[in-house]
């Protein structure tokens, strides 16, 4: 739930960050956004989990600011204001796939490694079936993630519509010095402007990988599929992106991350917020 969120807010949550994922371009520092205009109020009966948030990125219009006490803010790239679910605008960030990113400095509580549990939740609304700046030898889009060379630990990607896995939506951990990731997906029917919830739940212990789509389970997956013990790395969390090799060009919306698996229940209220 959002309320008036550049001008006042009450929030306990979560920061998503490591230290630069890249210097060039017009930065935006959350701090410097405070403040600038007033957006409507909207109301919800929808209780968000606490427990365990870590980080908290409303991305209010292009504002990578992290609305918990953790206060791990991010530096924007390139982004812009969108509207949100909800049809308010600047309430979101649009991210262009060609150099708009978000990166979030590096804590160890962003590492799965650090409790074995790890959720990241958040809204998506694609501009393109098809992206353009995808990895250079594979048909998709990092939107996410956290990693480089010799330091890799997790990863989100989407797939363009042309491609031998049409829009499929995926989550991934790695060890750190990469090689085959074990993740989860789906890949369901994707339209360009709709916005759909996607949840990702890392449980180690109970060795599960789970992927949800608008609150509803779509598929797991084990860490053991391809040997991945989840070790802590110290490069930055990105947005947008993940190594700069693919850019996401869409817009997304109230990102959050937990130091803990959420239950299905859980994961459908963070969908009908």
């Amino acid at each position: 739930m959002k309320k008036n969120r550049l001008l006042s807010r009450i929030v306990v949550c979560v920061a998503i960050c490591l230290g630069s994922c890249g210097k060039s371009g017009s930065e935006l520092r959350a701090e410097d956004k405070q403040g600038e205009e007033e957006h409507t109020e909207e109301t919800s009966s929808v209780v968000v989990p606490q427990e365990g948030l870590i980080a908290w990125y409303p991305l209010d219009g292009g504002d990578s600011k992290d609305h918990t006490t953790n206060g791990n803010h991010g530096v924007s790239h390139h982004v812009t204001a969108a509207s949100n679910r909800h049809g308010v605008y600047g309430l979101a960030t649009r991210f262009n796939g060609e150099n708009s990113y978000i990166d979030i400095q590096h804590k160890d509580y962003l590492s799965i490694a650090t409790t074995g549990e790890f959720t990241v939740s958040v809204w998506m609304r694609i501009e393109t079936l098809n992206f353009s700046r995808t990895q250079t030898s594979e048909p998709y889009v990092h939107w996410m993630g956290k990693g480089r060379s010799g330091k890799h630990e997790y990863v989100f990607r989407i797939y363009n519509k042309d491609s031998y896995r049409p829009n499929r939506i995926s989550g991934y951990a790695f060890n750190l010095s990469g090689g085959l990731g074990s993740g989860a997906s789906f890949q369901h029917a994707l339209s360009i402007g709709e916005w759909i919830h996607i949840c990702i739940v890392y449980d180690f212990a109970n060795n599960t990988i789970k992927i949800y789509r608008d609150g509803t389970h779509r598929n797991t997956g084990h860490f053991t599929d391809y040997e991945v013990i989840p070790q802590m790395g110290d490069a930055p969390l990105c947005i947008g992106t993940r190594d700069f090799a693919s850019f996401f060009k869409g817009v997304l919306d109230d990102l959050r991350i937990y130091n803990r698996a959420l239950t299905d229940e859980e994961v459908q209220q963070l969908s009908q917020e």
